[in-house]
């Protein structure tokens, strides 16, 4: 049984996925995080936060199944919960620029906007071969991906359709996407490890070798041109320019590991539970977490703030 990865040399090369057009925009009040949550949504504070101006932001939301987000930080929370008219579960979120907007993207392909984040576009259920699994943005928000668990991708806004792993024999679901620092290429993940490679983006080595006795459950971007794989067991892989900063002891989870967050920088990144904790690791900090009392469904994504304000 292989204990550790070695880098494989692959330039996968796939078909494209396809554009939809179904649409779905949500607006909700703005209120300010304080970094605690209260009645599922996200409790108003009143506290200015001051900073030097090149300085990249801090904070994040963490999504649930029934859409309600919980922001903490210098996230703005739009709640979510309530005001989703979601028939299936939300299973990602996606951050726009700054710490005002986000998305929610549920299992059949609907996409709810929040704040500062605009609607682009979304699949269209009825040609949806397999449930969706995963979103990203593009760096400056004016598009994104959705992908789906067979690999299928769709691009909306200024989101390019660089290819997808639809067209390569899968042993397990995609899982996750993650954007180079460019915009101008992105990384899909497996749930057994495997890593393809799209556009800008390089390859520098999976898992799906490795006996890993749990399942990959997200992918971050890292450093210039390398990634993060994130396992359900709180432990994460580095590759390329990415740094071994950090896992989670499995005995310190009360929960499994269900989605990981770079963090502005790409020098850090969030790793959030099913319950609601949150670990950070690198120039990432703990802001706050989700609980019982904030929470009616699981943690299924956390987004970390983008860029600068």
């Amino acid at each position: 049984m292989k204990k550790a990865p070695t880098p494989q040399s692959r330039t996968p090369r796939p078909a494209r996925g396809g554009k939809g057009t179904r649409a779905a925009t949500v607006r909700s009040t703005r209120t300010q995080s304080s970094g605690a949550a209260t009645g599922g949504a996200t409790a108003a504070a009143a506290e200015t936060i001051e900073r030097e101006q090149d300085e990249p932001l801090s904070g994040y939301w963490l999504a649930c199944r029934d859409g309600v987000s919980l922001a903490f930080g210098e996230c703005t929370g739009h709640g979510g919960g309530g005001v989703v008219p979601a028939e299936q579960p939300v299973v990602d979120a996606a951050a726009a620029p700054g710490a005002d907007g986000y998305w929610l993207v549920t299992l059949d392909g609907a996409v709810f906007s929040f704040g500062a984040a605009n609607h682009h576009g979304a699949p269209d259920g009825d040609l949806l071969e397999y449930p969706v699994s995963a979103m990203a943005a593009t760096p400056d928000g004016g598009g994104y991906w959705v992908v789906a668990e067979d690999g299928g991708l769709y691009a909306f806004g200024n989101a390019e359709e660089l290819g997808s792993a639809r067209s390569y024999p899968l042993d397990r679901s995609v899982v996750s996407i993650a954007v180079t620092a460019s915009g101008e290429g992105y990384w899909m993940a497996t749930a057994d490890g495997a890593v393809f490679d799209f556009g800008d983006a390089p390859y520098h080595g999976g898992l799906n070798e490795f006996d890993l006795g749990t399942d990959v459950v997200g992918i971050a971007g890292g450093g210039d041109s390398g990634y993060w794989l994130a396992l359900a067991d709180g432990r994460v892989a580095n590759f390329g320019g990415a740094d071994p900063i950090g896992s989670v002891d499995p005995a310190q989870l009360g929960s499994p590991i269900v989605s990981i967050s770079a963090a502005p920088d790409r020098s850090g990144f969030w790793l959030a539970t099913a319950g609601g904790e949150v670990h950070a690791f690198g120039s990432a900090s703990v802001l706050g977490r989700g609980g019982p009392q904030t929470m009616n469904e699981p943690v299924v994504a956390i987004a970390g703030a983008s860029g600068k304000p």
